[in-house]
């Protein structure tokens, strides 16, 4: 193979994997599904800052630099907010910083930072829908774990 072929390959090869990096990073519709279920879990409101009201206050999610910042996700009605990291936000109160995302196969887990807060997601697709299975959350002085749906026995 000469010297011109090999680049060629080469080329060919680092730009497939490029663009399949994108599409995974860009509003892929799959994440969003995952990431819209993770925040409809109702164990999650609990542990969410809220107003004197007691009305969930505006959610931000820093991503940093996990998925893209083009993702539409909702809560309680409202938008959230989707920043690259908690610095670029003007929200000061209640920021979701992602901190880790597993996914494989049909399994998928969210890992995030909130406040002094550690919760994390795991989620299964189940029929074609994504469906959170189990939440933990872990603080200074507690832990606390919820099965979310139990519609199949093992995770």
């Amino acid at each position: 193979m000469n010297h011109s072929v090999k680049k060629l390959v080469i080329n060919s090869t680092f730009f497939l994997f490029a663009l399949t990096l994108c599409s995974f990073q860009a509003s892929n519709p799959t994440v969003q599904e995952i990431f819209q279920e993770a925040l409809n879990i109702e164990a999650l409101v609990p542990h969410l800052a809220k107003d004197v009201d007691g009305e969930i206050l505006p959610l931000t999610i820093a991503t940093n630099g996990l998925l893209s910042e083009n993702i539409h996700l909702s809560l309680n009605g409202k938008m959230v907010a989707v920043v690259s990291n908690s610095t670029n936000s003007e929200a000061t109160v209640s920021i979701l910083d992602l901190k880790e995302i597993k996914m494989k196969g049909k399994k998928s887990t969210l890992l995030f930072q909130y406040g002094e807060k550690s919760i994390k997601i795991k989620l299964k697709k189940e029929a074609g829908d994504w469906v959170a299975k189990m939440i933990s959350v872990k603080w200074k002085n507690g832990f606390e774990t919820k099965i979310v749906s139990s519609s199949e026995t093992h995770f």
